[in-house]
């Protein structure tokens, strides 16, 4: 038996919360009737559907490093047919999704994969797993904010404070900043704060992955190395 919500995860290319989204707005079934958040179900025995489409076990899994470029979207819908998404940059059949987020006008490193159990644990803040980021801001900025941003504490409309970072200066525009955890435009918001305007943001590490030999655009596997440290460092 397992719960319905690890099921999608592990076998529906969506993480866990997302997977209790879908059984909250009636698009899950099982055996014909409605999923209900929480429920048990029998893997071996029950059909599983999200709308028309039946969730089979998958016993293999995938996992890319992305170069997102500025302009794309992480997201697996299209909200309108302009829309250029992640997953259109990766050449593949497995049903992917982004393993955490960059907003559209941000570029750099991440993660795409099929395996939702492990990308629930990486995300959240709790486990404190690092991403990294080069940050470059329209006008010069004192030492001031960048202790004020590394102490954390701030407010940023979220649903809790930030917490403490890693931040150096690189020039009087530009930052490296490490943060433990994934508030919605976190980095431009907390510039925002004290009346600077982000202009370029990369993510360049997300825990044990760079961007070493990726151009804007590319992407590779991930080696088995690579992905037993990631599961090591998670716990799953």
């Amino acid at each position: 038996m397992i719960r319905i919500n690890k099921y999608l995860a592990e076998n529906g290319g969506v993480s866990r919360r997302e997977a209790d989204r879908l059984i909250e707005k009636g698009a899950v079934t099982v055996d014909g009737e409605p999923a209900t958040v929480g429920m048990m179900i029998d893997e071996d025995n029950c059909l599983v559907c999200v709308g028309q489409k039946t969730i089979t076990r998958n016993c293999s899994r995938h996992y890319y490093a992305l170069y997102k470029p500025a302009g794309y979207i992480c997201s697996a819908v299209r909200q309108s047919r302009s829309d250029r998404l992640c997953t259109d940059l990766i050449h593949t059949d497995a049903r992917l999704f982004c393993a955490g987020r960059l907003d559209k006008d941000s570029e750099g490193l991440i993660l795409m994969t099929d395996d939702g159990e492990l990308t629930d644990r990486i995300l959240r803040s709790r486990y404190g797993h690092e991403k990294e980021y080069i940050v470059e801001l329209s006008a010069s900025c004192g030492d001031d904010v960048m202790e004020a941003i590394g102490r954390g504490g701030l407010d940023i409309g979220c649903e809790r404070l930030t917490k403490a970072c890693s931040i150096s200066r690189l020039s009087d525009r530009s930052f490296d900043i490490v943060l433990t955890e994934g508030m919605n435009r976190q980095i431009r918001r907390v510039f925002e704060l004290f009346g600077y305007d982000v202009i370029s943001l990369k993510r360049i590490r997300f825990m044990n992955i760079d961007l070493t030999g990726l151009d804007s655009g590319g992407y590779r596997e991930l080696s088995k190395d690579e992905i037993d440290k990631i599961r090591k460092t998670a716990a799953v």
